[in-house]
């Protein structure tokens, strides 16, 4: 995926917005975001920025092809951490046992 791909799943699968607020959020106009997600024109180093903190992500997944998608909680108290990783850890649990359960078939 390049950077236009990118913009365009985090704002319409992670955040689930329009663009009118995405622009918003990053503090730029509607057209503006338009050609980004078009690939016309690709956003300075500040506004990458920008859109990983909107998104919680990184720069590196903005910028290069091959980072995976990477969640930034620098806002987020120790035990709302804590209980993430717990969810995260029993659906990784969850969807090993399912595959197991599909490959013995």
């Amino acid at each position: 995926m390049d950077i236009a791909d990118k913009i365009r799943y985090l704002r319409t699968q992670i955040l689930k917005i329009d663009e009118t607020e995405f622009a918003k959020r990053c503090g730029i106009n509607r057209r503006t975001l338009y050609s980004w997600e078009n690939g016309e024109t690709q956003p300075c180093v500040e506004n990458v920025a920008i859109i990983a903190i909107n998104c919680n992500t990184t720069i590196n997944y903005l910028l290069f092809d091959k980072c995976e998608l990477e969640f930034c909680f620098s806002d987020i108290d120790s035990q709302s951490f804590e209980i993430l990783k717990d969810i995260v850890e029993k659906y990784e649990t969850l969807n090993l046992e399912k595959e197991r359960r599909f490959n013995d078939r």
